[in-house]
């Protein structure tokens, strides 16, 4: 349904379109070269000033209903989606949480594979430098014993976890900041609203180093 407020827009802006034509090519065309001019120019600008008035008046009341409507939907929305929000971060972090100790399961064991091949390789050596000196070749025992280990093949477990269509997981860095102090300047941000705020108030007085200080003007109309 077309509201009140709506309906009464195209009356109110039929006054605006003959205006907002030709406001574009005035400004174009408008030179500012002595003191006629400048004076015309400045009238010229409360003009504008006013035509932005009408429009506020015509649009505002408008853009405010909408605004009241978009936040009423947005509310029923959040309502609506807040359990299941919560619910997908509780479950997310459940799966997150298995998943990590399958990993760290999955190193372990892969960890414990390869001590036990290596302790297998070494038990193997030995056992051929006992056969060596039982056999009468002592001289061979130091040269099995010192001989490289034998090269141990990679243990590579698959992941723990099983595979589920649609879901999938990957790995995030994030940081906790332990010293400002010691944080490269390359990483620090300047606080330009504080600096803003100095300077609006202390004007040309502002001594702050590696900023420079300038006055702009700013024409305004009423």
């Amino acid at each position: 349904m077309v509201s009140a407020v709506a309906e009464n827009i195209d009356a109110q802006t039929t006054a605006l379109v003959a205006r907002a034509k030709s406001m574009s090519d005035t400004a174009d065309a408008l030179e500012v070269r002595d003191a006629e001019t400048f004076v015309l120019a400045g009238t010229f600008l409360r003009e504008i000033k006013e035509y932005r008035r009408q429009v506020d008046d015509a649009f505002d009341s408008l853009v405010e209903e909408a605004r009241r409507t978009w936040k009423a939907t947005l509310a029923k929305k959040e309502k609506y989606e807040a359990p299941a929000i919560e619910a997908e971060k509780l479950v997310k972090a459940k799966i997150g949480a298995y998943q990590e100790a399958a990993e760290r399961q999955r190193r372990e064991e892969e960890a414990r594979l390869r001590e036990e091949a290596r302790r297998k390789a070494e038990e193997e050596a030995l056992a051929r430098a006992v056969e060596a000196e039982a056999a009468g070749f002592g001289e061979a025992v130091d040269e099995i014993l010192d001989a490289p280990p034998t090269p141990v093949v990679p243990v590579i477990l698959p992941p723990v976890a099983p595979k589920v269509a649609g879901i999938s997981m990957r790995t995030t860095w994030k940081f906790r900041v332990v010293d400002e102090a010691a944080i490269p300047r390359e990483y620090l941000k300047i606080d330009e609203a504080k600096i803003g705020g100095v300077v609006r108030a202390m004007k040309g007085g502002t001594k702050i180093a590696g900023v420079e200080v300038f006055e702009e003007k700013v024409v305004s109309a009423r």
